[in-house]
């Protein structure tokens, strides 16, 4: 739902959409619903991974310190080339 209203119009969706060098209209040739249905099935999957990954016995400071290390890993991790954590290109990878 956050999603939904990030790229809203209203707040920053023309900023992502000249950011990611697309036009308006490539950008609204997408089905909404199912890129949004699709991204929202993701994070759940994203939400089971994490769960398993740190355990049932897991406390609010050991799911805090997993998810940012995590996140860090994905948005400060290696440049090379690796579309781990985002499908967006990466102009700065060197190659």
């Amino acid at each position: 739902m956050l999603r939904l209203l990030w790229y809203s119009p209203a707040l920053l969706g023309k900023l992502w959409i000249v950011a990611s060098g697309l036009t308006e209209e490539k950008a609204e040739e997408g089905s909404p619903g199912l890129i949004f249905g699709a991204s929202f099935v993701l994070e759940l999957v994203a939400a089971l991974v994490l769960s398993l990954f740190i355990g049932p016995e897991a406390t609010l400071p050991l799911g805090l310190q997993a998810g940012f290390l995590i996140g860090l890993s994905c948005v400060g991790g290696p440049r090379w080339g690796s579309r781990t954590c985002s499908s967006g290109d990466r102009s700065d990878s060197g190659s």
